[in-house]
């Protein structure tokens, strides 16, 4: 049996007449193969059993003696002739007639989940190659190829795991992701050696369940590539007792991927969190909103009493709080607190005794019961291998416990920072003994935190920021033990090894344009210095406090020159104290005056807390200096010109104590007459 189909000329009924319309008695209707003269037989009928032979021969009536179908599968040539063998006609390329049965199998098979096979498509252009229209629409993968509705309403988790499953397993060409997907469980992207290295998308996805773990999670995706705007919203809003998510998106042992543009908003702890040996990862923008509890939408303890361990000026210090309550979600060693104004790490916790320990000594001013804002979670949270390295474009993080919490060896780089009304905005380090190295932000903003800049690690990390804008630097710290006088310990204070606008620590220059070649431990505080150039000066003495115990400029030396014989000025220099403040022991608001310089003076004023002013100057005389050492008996006659002169007495100090004439007497670095 072989598939056949009605023939189209002579098939069935009938009846042959030759050109002037007579009946073809005994004519022939000879079969070919279409295009040649090569015999095909025909079948007398549909079970195609039975040949016709190479012709069919007419009755009397011009009828063929059975019906005619021929092959399916081929096209044929029909020759129609006379009894003498004439030929009248001759009819090439005649396909079979389609039953409605296989007509209605055809129209299936273009409908079925193959259709798209049987259909060609050729791309304009020279050398464009035939493809079947399924490769070329297999080209685009979306989640609705997978079920998914994309309105926000209709349940998507199922359908958008499929999508995720197909493009991290088969290197698709181009895998697109936009619409807005209601999810009832986390989505992960598990990235493998076949894995899509692009994922197009302009999409948000809303979480519609609770889980204390991420919306969104790419989990060992190498080199990937995230095209577009990927938004993700928690449940929840604004309060932090509402939200029903931990974590936006989970960035867990992906090296070198690439996002344009993530967002996420209304998570319990943290909107972006990089882990594992996440290394080189690149974002163009990332936003985060109501990330992590702080302020009046987070979370507040009670603290009844506390209890100090440890020494003064120690890093091994800590307070045990004892709190109406002790959450379990909060993380020893990440999270933070804020009470009485000043900030603490949280070292440990103890949720069956509530108890919470924290570094540094809790301020020995706050009274008790005393509240506690926790700090646990934040918008970005960079925590990955040792060269991490992770580089932002624009971060800007709102309503976040931290905005960014830098936490590798190797930081991540921020181009453009905005961070407002978070509870701190911009945290470097680990630990208190972590080290960290390198990263810079070129450009920052900072509004309505509770604290803006701090560094947790006491390594000099060389974290540069290009520019602070808006920056209250009463808002900026760096962790330190407490003294013995609840003071903290100046030199750890101090932001050692980073760059603030162009503010320099330790030993740079305050223009921060070099380093000293000569170090020394513990390492000098730097200073400023200036030359003025003139007869009479008044200086207003000021210390912006902050500034100094960030960077600690406590001191400036002041080369004092005029148009004098030697180089001297010749009016009178006037140091005015600041409002509250004295000079050398004097009374509160006098100045002090310095005139008869005989030659160019150094000025040197110092002062720990802006108020209490030292000043002492010194001479800058003609080969002098070898000779001011000797006892008492022996200190030089000096004139009333000769103001600051510098002699070392032995009598009174042996190795030397060094006194200054003022023009009449002299005396110590007090003030004293001596």
């Amino acid at each position: 049996m072989v598939d056949v189909a009605l023939s189209p000329l002579g098939g069935a009924g009938w009846q042959f007449l030759d050109d002037n319309g007579r009946i073809l008695s005994g004519g022939r209707l000879y079969t070919y193969q279409a295009g040649t003269t090569t015999p095909e037989a025909t079948y007398a009928d549909s079970s195609g059993n039975v040949s016709n032979g190479p012709y069919v021969e007419l009755d009397s009536a011009g009828r063929p003696p059975s019906e005619i179908w021929q092959l399916s599968t081929q096209n044929y040539k029909y020759e129609l002739k006379d009894a003498d063998g004439g030929s009248i006609r001759t009819y090439d390329n005649i396909p079979g007639i389609a039953s409605s049965v296989e007509f209605d199998q055809f129209v299936a098979n273009i409908g079925s989940s193959a259709g798209s096979s049987y259909v060609g498509f050729i791309q304009a252009g020279t050398g464009a190659v035939a493809r079947t229209s399924q490769d070329k629409m297999r080209e685009r993968v979306t989640p609705y190829d997978f079920g998914a509705v994309g309105d926000g309403v209709a349940d998507d988790t199922v359908a958008l795991q499929r999508f995720a499953n197909y493009v991290m397993s088969n290197n698709t060409k181009i895998p697109f992701m936009e619409g807005v997907f209601k999810v009832t469980s986390k989505i992960t992207f598990t990235g493998t050696a076949n894995a899509s290295p692009v994922i197009n998308c302009q999409a948000r996805i809303n979480a519609s369940f609770t889980a204390e773990d991420e919306i969104v999670r790419f989990d060992s995706w190498n080199f990937g590539n995230l095209t577009g705007s990927l938004a993700v919203w928690g449940g929840g809003g604004s309060t932090w007792s509402t939200r029903t998510n931990g974590i936006g998106v989970l960035i867990n042992n992906c090296a070198r991927l690439n996002s344009e543009m993530i967002y996420v908003q209304y998570t319990k702890y943290y909107g972006i969190k990089n882990t594992g040996t996440t290394t080189l990862n690149n974002f163009g923008l990332v936003s985060t909103r109501w990330c992590g509890t702080r302020s009046t939408t987070g979370v507040t303890l009670t603290v009844s009493s506390v209890s100090n361990t440890g020494s003064a000026g120690s890093i091994g210090q800590r307070t045990e709080l004892t709190c109406n309550t002790v959450p379990s979600y909060i993380e020893a060693g990440i999270s933070m607190c804020i009470i009485g104004g000043g900030l603490y790490f949280i070292t440990a916790i103890d949720t069956v005794s509530n108890k919470i320990t924290v570094y540094p000594w809790i301020d020995s001013t706050v009274t008790y019961p005393a509240n506690l804002e926790l700090l646990v979670g934040g918008g970005f949270y960079a925590a990955g291998g040792d060269a991490s390295c992770i580089y932002i474009g624009t971060l800007d993080a709102i309503q976040c416990a931290i905005g960014i919490y830098n936490r590798s060896l190797y930081m991540t780089s921020v181009d453009n920072g905005v961070f407002q009304s978070n509870g701190v905005g911009f945290v470097l380090g680990a630990s208190i003994t972590s080290g960290s190295r390198g990263g810079q932000c070129a450009l920052s903003y900072y509004e309505g935190n509770s604290f803006d800049i701090v560094k947790l690690t006491t390594d000099d990390s060389g974290y540069i920021f290009g520019s602070a804008r808006v920056i209250n630097y009463a808002k900026c710290l760096s962790f330190a033990p407490r003294d013995g006088s609840n003071n903290f310990s100046f030199s750890s204070t101090v932001f050692n090894g980073m760059s603030l606008a162009t503010l320099t620590p330790s030993h740079d220059f305050a223009a921060g344009g070099s380093t000293s070649p000569i170090t020394a431990t513990t390492t000098p505080a730097p200073m400023s210095f200036y030359n003025i150039s003139r007869n009479t000066q008044t200086i207003n003495l000021a210390q912006d406090s902050d500034l100094n115990r960030l960077f600690g400029y406590g001191s400036v030396y002041i080369m004092a020159e005029g148009t004098g014989a030697n180089l001297n000025p010749t009016g009178t220099w006037t140091f005015n104290p600041p409002s509250g403040g004295t000079i050398n022991g004097a009374a509160v608001g006098v100045p002090l005056t310095v005139s008869n310089m005989a030659y160019p003076t150094l000025f040197h004023a110092r002062s720990g807390n802006g108020l209490t002013w030292t000043i002492t100057y010194s001479a800058f005389t003609k080969g002098q200096n070898s000779a001011n050492r000797g006892t008492t008996a022996n200190r030089p006659t000096l004139t009333a010109t000769e103001i600051g002169v510098m002699y070392m007495d032995t009598t009174l100090v042996a190795a030397g104590k060094p006194i200054w004439w003022t023009g009449t007497t002299w005396v110590d670095a007090t003030g004293a007459a001596v």
